[in-house]
């Protein structure tokens, strides 16, 4: 995975698990799924889970399946895959860590114009603010079974340039289950998240970068 796949497949879970609800603001959408949606992102703090990732690649047969553990708090995450490889990614506000098995690089926030993006996106979805607001994303609502779905489309170049799409699926609680990221190439990214834990205590030392 090259380092900018990986920070936009973060970016996305972290917006749309946390508090992207207050974006869905699509004519199609109803009115009392939305207010429910976020009535429910309004009370989430912390979010600890296991997810998969599923990969599928035109150029491969078979998808290229990942798992791991992420972690949210107050605007911290870590998100660390652990099968079949190693992959850590911090930010704690101010400072980034990337860490594979072979190697460890951090940084500033305020010097990378992504970790810039990643973190006014962060600040947006935890104090309330719309991302339809800013122009970031065109927003479609639909219902399949039980199931909520919001289609995001990017309308800046940056997020753009890493998605076609964005589609996030909603269980029967109203919290962000699943999240499917479709590339220009037709290539498609599924994280699926479980063993979800809100609003319960998370130890502050998993978000240090050294």
């Amino acid at each position: 995975m090259t380092f900018p796949k990986y920070i936009s497949l973060v970016a996305a879970v972290l917006m749309f698990c946390c508090a992207a609800p207050a974006t869905l603001r699509g004519q199609d959408a109803s009115s009392q799924v939305v207010s429910r949606i976020n009535a429910k992102a309004s009370s989430i703090k912390t979010i600890q889970a296991d997810f998969t990732q599923e990969k599928d690649l035109s150029i491969l047969k078979d998808k290229m399946v990942s798992k791991g553990k992420m972690y949210y708090d107050g605007g911290m995450l870590r998100w660390e895959y652990l099968t079949p490889y190693s992959y850590l990614f911090i930010m704690n506000g101010e400072k980034v860590l990337l860490q594979s098995a072979n190697s460890t690089t951090t940084g500033d926030v305020a010097s990378n114009r992504i970790y810039r993006m990643i973190a006014r996106i962060m600040v947006d979805t935890i104090t309330g603010k719309s991302l339809d607001g800013g122009g970031d994303f065109s927003v479609r609502m639909s219902t399949s079974g039980k199931e909520n779905i919001a289609t995001l489309t990017p309308l800046k170049r940056e997020m753009k340039s890493m998605f076609k799409e964005v589609r996030l699926h909603f269980g029967e609680d109203d919290g962000v289950k699943q999240v499917e990221l479709v590339e220009g190439t037709g290539d498609k990214t599924v994280i699926s998240l479980s063993n979800i834990k809100y609003n319960s205590q998370i130890d502050k030392t998993l978000f240090e970068v050294r």
